[in-house]
């Protein structure tokens, strides 16, 4: 219990000066935490409870029987009655109402309370009304002025009067409304977020900071010596000899490509079922992109296809680790060693995966990385990376993200301006040493969705013997996909579509002449799958929330 915990914990006030209380508050409570603050005009009674770093603005009453755990903000104007518990990290908007009598009636007559429990993480806005008994579950958001009557499951919006779950934001049909729904998007997102960026950043904040401010003291801020830590340090945890930073994960494939004089003329294999960033990259240096039909178990590029889209004009074959799950490049490496042909790996959605055993990152020739924010291994902007064993191809790629020049101001090759920037390389840094842990815990998930989904009509992911994934993205398939993905979304629970056109179905490349129904493995993925919650820093009880969402999504579809 909260309150057992704290009253435990917790000094008297009188020995303890860690806190504040204004002068013009009336302060009697008996267990006050460190770094809390009490306002002015605010009473608080003998009998309550008050946690650490606390924040109770003026105008407020706190009654005898009212705990607050450590980090709870109470705004202006609000009346805490006896049998009210506020756990660790609620927030309590202004001139909110907490009843506790369940039959409120003037003069003499025994009152019959009920307690109330609001759970941590959970926030309420201004002005309103929670009747006695409730409780509101862990993460949840209760909109302001709404009257709540029963009690609210985790991580759910419920807004209105009476309260109940927000359903996901409509088309809006006109200017008006369109600025409309914006200024009150906040308030009907999911209560479970797809990916949770924010905790995951605020994770290794410190670090973080740190490391914002080594380089701000450092006075080098391109290709200093951040990027050059990074680089050696990545291209140690991936197990190759080189590392070079580049401006971001398109950029990583562009350049290899360009690095190995692939352009006019020359093919390049790809997945028919991937982000179309690999089929651009192709593109950008002037060659054609031959799309290869995927292993329908396990999305990535099927190796007995490949062979047969080899021709004379082919130069590189380029896997994606499609998911966080390595290809198979065995195969696919033979194919190459055979036919005199280069292997570019797209591993941007696969840092720390493993291909029989080994870490991704030295298979083929080169293997571009991409750092954006979303990634298992993200910065806090664009990002991207080549690893290669082979120096001159290193040297090669040095030259080229530095307009083609590897001694200032003499440029042996026209080059670009791709660097990898300082600050995010230093940022990089604080994170590499979390990747595993957190592409452990991401496994962790996986696991529970693969037992928790077994007996439903849903097509879930499949390990190949050779992968050990790190569940970037866990991707179910369902043939009502669209409204599956509504049904979660007025349950709470965010999901995206990875990916919803194919890259031969995009205008970008329509005159690749590559109709509908040309790669039916690559459109059938397309249509039908979607993308549940996972991330580093997803907690038990989220997934609790999103297994029970799927079931009940899915059930409602049968």
């Amino acid at each position: 219990m909260v309150e057992e915990r704290l009253t435990a914990a917790l000094p008297e006030a009188q020995g303890n000066p860690g806190y504040f209380v204004h002068p013009l508050a009336d302060c009697q409570c008996t267990r006050i935490g460190s770094g809390t603050r009490i306002w002015q005009f605010t009473v608080v009674l003998p009998g309550a409870v008050m946690g650490r770093n606390c924040n109770v603005n003026s105008h407020c009453l706190i009654e005898n029987d009212v705990v607050l755990g450590h980090n709870v903000t109470i705004k202006c104007g609000n009346y805490l009655w006896d049998g009210l518990t506020l756990e660790d990290d609620v927030f309590v908007g202004p001139n909110v109402t907490f009843s506790n009598d369940k039959y409120p009636r003037s003069g003499r007559r025994p009152r019959e309370f009920a307690r109330t429990v609001v759970r941590r993480g959970a926030s309420i806005g201004a002005g309103a009304v929670i009747l006695p008994g409730i409780t509101i579950g862990e993460g949840a958001l209760v909109g302001a002025g709404a009257v709540v009557t029963k009690d609210v499951p985790a991580h759910v919006v419920v807004r209105g009067d009476y309260a109940r779950v927000a359903p996901p934001a409509a088309a809006a049909p006109s200017a008006v409304a369109a600025a409309s729904a914006a200024a009150t998007s906040a308030a009907i997102q999911p209560a479970i977020p797809f990916l949770d960026l924010r905790s995951i950043q605020l994770e290794c904040r410190d670090e973080m900071l740190a490391a914002f401010e080594r380089v701000l003291n450092s006075g080098s801020y391109v290709l200093g010596g951040e990027v050059g830590g990074f680089e050696s340090e990545f291209a140690e945890y991936c197990g190759a000899a080189h590392c070079v930073g580049v401006a971001n994960g398109l950029d990583a494939l562009t350049l290899a490509l360009r690095a190995l004089d692939v352009g006019p003329g020359d093919e390049v294999i790809v997945p028919s079922n991937t982000y179309i960033a690999t089929w651009l990259a192709v593109s950008h240096v002037g060659a054609t992109p031959v799309p290869v039909e995927p292993d329908p178990h396990t999305y990535n590029i099927d190796p007995a296809r490949v062979a047969a889209a080899i021709t004379p004009r082919t130069r590189v074959i380029m896997p994606v680790h499609l998911y966080g799950q390595a290809a198979d490049l065995d195969p696919l490496l033979e194919l190459a060693r055979s036919h005199d042909l280069r292997v570019i790996e797209d591993g941007a959605q696969a840092h720390g995966a493993r291909y029989r055993g080994q870490r991704l990152g030295r298979h083929g020739d080169a293997v571009a990385w991409s750092f954006y924010p979303g990634k298992n291994l993200g910065a806090l902007g664009d990002g991207g990376a080549v690893t290669t064993s082979d120096a001159g191809l290193a040297r090669r790629l040095r030259e080229l993200r530095n307009y083609g020049s590897s001694v200032k101001y003499h440029n042996a090759v026209k080059g670009w301006n791709s660097r990898l920037d300082e600050l995010q390389a230093a940022f990089l840094r604080a994170k590499l040493p979390r990747l595993d842990v957190g592409n452990r815990h991401r496994a962790s998930i996986a696991r529970r969705y693969l037992s928790a989904f077994a007996d439903l009509p849903l097509v879930l992911p499949q390990v190949a013997a050779h992968a050990d994934p790190v569940w970037h993205l866990f991707v179910v398939r369902h043939p009502q996909r669209d409204a599956l993905a509504r049904r979660l979304g007025s349950l709470g629970v965010g999901t995206m579509v990875h990916y919803p056109i194919a890259p031969h179905l995009q205008p970008a490349y329509a005159s690749l002449q590559w109709p509908p129904g040309s790669l039916p493995i690559s459109e059938a993925l397309h249509a039908q799958v979607l993308s549940l919650p996972i991330g580093p820093t997803q907690t038990p009880d989220t997934t609790d929330q999103v297994i029970a969402a799927v079931r009940r999504a899915v059930a409602e579809l049968a």
